[in-house]
């Protein structure tokens, strides 16, 4: 059995966090928490212990892991450690990302055991995904952990690599308009968003200015907001929306779990 669990996740609403810790607590041991989404912890470098177990969170962006992940994975040392990979998505579809997240991370040195793709409120309307994880998925949760428990019991890791939905070549990124999230005259000017944001695109002398060529789009800066003072209105970002919510809005859709 390990001797500790070790998190590590990217996770701009929270979302993400929610499920990798929930998961995390259900193995009764101790717990190491890191969280990538700050842009001075992704900069420190990462050496895996193989007696731990290692849970490692992303959300899906437009049916891949964020961009900026591709490069940071490729610095990790795996130590052949006995990993989860969770994808979490807005309850559209998670595409390729669990695929190229088990890819990535296999070429690292990580002992794949299991993966789940969990849905998380979509970060550009709480209409779609509505206060997702919500307690159906965290019971869902826990039966995964006992069902990885029984695994690890079963020293059935290693009797053959672990199959995940997904294609490659991967879903294309597609390059788009440069845009951020405006700011109202509700902004308090507190700084929180600057401070907070995942890739130090916004202005810490004037947290109306954003770098659009920096943002990700990530909704850090709006999730934090104590005023509600920042949004999305650029045309794209509101036809998205839209789109999302008249096909996925009433739709709910289910964990998928890979052993």
């Amino acid at each position: 059995m390990f001797e500790k669990v070790q998190t590590f996740y990217f996770s701009p609403t929270n979302t993400t966090e929610k499920i990798v810790t929930a998961l995390a607590h259900e193995f009764d041991q101790p717990i190491r928490k890191i969280d990538i989404t700050s842009k001075k912890t992704r900069e420190k470098s990462y050496a895996f212990n193989p007696s731990n177990l290692a849970i490692i969170g992303v959300p899906v962006y437009a049916g891949r892991i964020p961009p900026l992940l591709e490069t940071f994975f490729k610095t990790l040392e795996g130590n052949n450690t006995p990993t989860v990979i969770i994808a979490l998505y807005g309850n559209r579809d998670y595409d390729d990302a669990l695929l190229e997240m088990k890819d990535l991370l296999s070429e690292q040195g990580f002992n794949i055991i299991a993966a789940g793709a969990f849905i998380g409120q979509h970060s550009y309307t709480r209409k779609v995904g509505t206060n997702r994880p919500d307690a159906k998925d965290l019971e869902i949760v826990m039966n995964f952990a006992q069902d990885i428990l029984k695994k690890l019991n079963n020293n059935s890791s290693d009797d053959k690599v672990l199959q995940v939905k997904g294609n490659y070549p991967y879903k294309e990124r597609k390059s788009g308009d440069i845009f951020a999230p405006i700011t109202s005259n509700l902004c308090i000017h507190c700084g929180l968003c600057a401070k907070v944001c995942p890739v130090q695109a916004i202005n810490h002398n004037d947290v109306t200015s954003i770098n659009g060529e920096l943002c990700i789009h990530c909704c850090k800066c709006i999730h934090v907001c104590p005023t509600d003072a920042k949004k999305f209105e650029h045309p794209f970002i509101i036809k998205l929306t839209k789109k999302l919510i008249d096909t996925c809005g009433e739709v709910r859709k289910e964990p998928e779990l890979f052993l």
